[in-house]
């Protein structure tokens, strides 16, 4: 039998049916597709905000996407991490765009531009001392 998903909205006055449903065990679903919404939200608000150049809020929004506790694929999270580590460089957080960009790879160690973007910095950091 496949299983069916629920899409419930936050403000909706169905809380009480999905709290019903978390008691009868489809709430895990219900929690993770939220969360997993809500990750992509967030990271498309900060992709958005880095292609204009807005790097704080490109910052923030990723530190949201991340703190909403998804389960995406580690692809995804890489890409998460792989951006906000663009964002710190380019807000010259050189130590933080490194450690960003060293993560993006323990999760996804085939990207390639996670791979230049890590080397880049930590090329820029040799130069600097």
């Amino acid at each position: 039998m496949k299983r069916q998903r629920l899409t419930i909205p936050k403000s909706s006055a169905v809380l009480g049916v999905a709290s019903v449903l978390i008691a009868v065990g489809l709430g895990m679903e219900i929690r993770s597709n939220t969360a997993k919404a809500e990750f992509h939200n967030h990271a498309n608000d900060g992709l958005s905000a880095l292609r204009v150049e807005q790097y704080e809020i490109c910052l923030n929004s990723y530190r949201k996407a991340l703190d909403s506790r998804p389960e995406p694929a580690a692809a995804e999270l890489s890409d998460a991490y792989n951006n906000m580590g663009w964002c710190l460089w380019r807000l010259k957080r050189v130590d933080g765009a490194i450690e960003a960009f060293e993560t993006s790879l323990r999760l996804a160690p085939d990207k390639i531009r996670a791979r230049n973007n890590l080397q880049m910095a930590r090329r820029w950091k040799a130069q600097q001392r």
